[in-house]
């Protein structure tokens, strides 16, 4: 057995080398991840996935969905960014983060590869995940995508289930200034004969559907919704979401386990303080909401 101290001293270490791979920037093609999970033997390849994107919402629904499948009884895997306060809370199994241990075992093998093959801060993690999930031997692996949806990382494996949250202005400058650019973009998370549902609304939707002239559900609030924790009709709309991505999946769920759904740093209440961030124009109008 590791002791305490000389794991959080390799933890601490991996991670110091894996925050350096950000002085590389983001990386907007899918060269980069393919060599990497090739390199690391594909890992992650035979899970059923789920990949979320869009522009705000895909934490919350991602939990919303990662709450009501564990409800259900599945092991579930959960890739999420950015952290709160540990980067553990980005890979969660059945709802807990990762130990540091997990991270000292699996971490150093991977940032060898990245570190020869040019990878990213966020593709490294990525990889990090999949190994993670698949050793861990998860039902589903729930992926929230990074940036876009097209290019990232998150995108390279089979997705059981795709879904867009929404679609509004945010990441202009990589993405596009306009709707129907960014749509572009995140629409690349979807996959022809596949099971692609939105939740997008107004002029996200029909730029959606511009970029995407194939299988869409569109999905509408869920009449059975309990009360939730997280607060808003933004956040029922990520919930209804959740429910329609496990009827996709097949996976019989039960809407009262969504009341128990927490996502530290989101409509979350702390005595007498509320917390919650925005960085966009609709992001914004539903925290104010």
């Amino acid at each position: 057995m590791m002791r305490s101290d000389k794991l959080d001293q390799q933890y601490e270490a991996l991670l110091t080398e894996l925050y350096g791979l950000e002085s590389r920037g983001e990386k907007f093609d899918l060269e980069g991840p393919r060599t990497l999970h090739q390199a690391l033997g594909q890992p992650g390849l035979g899970l059923r996935s789920v990949i979320i994107g869009g522009t705000n919402g895909k934490g919350s629904t991602s939990a919303f969905l990662e709450g009501c499948l564990r409800d259900a009884g599945l092991k579930t895997g959960l890739f999420t960014s950015p952290h709160l306060i540990s980067f553990c809370e980005r890979i969660r199994i059945d709802g807990e983060p990762i130990d540091r241990r997990v991270v000292v075992e699996q971490l150093s093998a991977i940032l060898e590869v990245a570190l020869r093959c040019g990878n990213s801060f966020f593709e490294t993690a990525w990889a990090l995940a999949a190994k993670v999930f698949e050793c861990s031997a998860v039902d589903v692996a729930i992926w929230e995508v990074g940036l876009g949806g097209r290019l990232d990382a998150t995108n390279i494996l089979e997705p059981e289930v795709s879904a867009l949250v929404s679609i509004d202005l945010d990441h202009t400058a990589i993405l596009g200034p306009t709707l129907g650019l960014i749509a572009r973009e995140k629409v690349g998370i979807f996959r022809r004969g596949g099971q692609n549902l939105t939740a997008a609304r107004g002029e996200g939707l029909w730029a959606i559907r511009d970029a995407w002239q194939s299988e869409l559900e569109v999905i509408d609030m869920s009449p059975d919704l309990p009360r939730l924790a997280l607060k808003g009709s933004a956040q029922r709309r990520n919930a209804s979401l959740a429910l329609a991505i496990a009827r996709a999946m097949k996976v019989s769920v039960d809407p009262k386990a969504l009341p128990g759904v927490q996502w530290a740093g989101r409509g979350e209440r702390i005595d007498h303080l509320f917390l919650d961030c925005a960085h966009n124009p609709a992001g914004i109008d539903q925290l104010l909401e």
